[in-house]
């Protein structure tokens, strides 16, 4: 199937713009499904780069965050299992990032809800083989992985928080009563 080079919708052969996101639809058609995620993935990576130049500290996406919730969902398995594959990738690329995960915390979830949108999509399609079994699968222990990373860095913010709090408190304290 040709998908919109922009945004991996599935095409009306007969429309010159794509009916999701107006792109203009080159003479030879759309891309298949394949070439579409990889361009995606470079486009992701600008996108990244963009957002990084515009904020040193990286605390938030925007323009990363709109591209990722501008991802078409495909209408058939085997794209959705590309697709699937990319998402795991994804979300597993976040697994290590520590305390970052609180500060990326947009984007992650960006990117969990594309998960949960082709979890949804593989259910509503009906009978599933076993290779849609196993990619739904995957799909949910990465998304509750994924999720669970998200919550320990946030509670390990807060307790970090916490001991910097009760260490200030502590110095103050000393301080004041060795003074007397």
């Amino acid at each position: 199937m040709q998908v919109c080079p922009s945004c991996g919708a599935g095409l009306n052969t007969a429309k010159l713009n794509c009916e999701y996101c107006g792109a203009d639809i080159p003479k030879e058609g759309g891309v298949q499904y394949g070439v579409f995620i990889k361009e995606f993935g470079i486009k992701l990576q600008q996108k990244m780069a963009e957002d990084q130049a515009e904020d040193g500290n990286i605390t938030v996406y925007p323009a990363t965050i709109s591209l990722v919730n501008s991802l078409q969902i495909p209408a058939e398995k085997d794209s959705l299992v590309q697709l699937t594959s990319f998402l795991v990738g994804q979300m597993m690329s976040y697994k290590n990032v520590g305390m970052e995960a609180t500060r990326m915390k947009g984007l992650i979830g960006a990117w969990v809800g594309k998960g949960y949108e082709v979890q949804h999509k593989f259910m509503l399609m009906g009978t599933m083989d076993t290779q849609a079994q196993n990619v739904v699968s995957l799909l949910q222990k990465t998304i509750q992985d994924t999720e669970s990373n998200v919550h320990k860095s946030a509670r390990n913010a807060w307790i970090m928080v916490g001991g910097i709090f009760v260490a200030i408190a502590v110095v103050y304290l000393t301080v004041y009563f060795l003074s007397k």
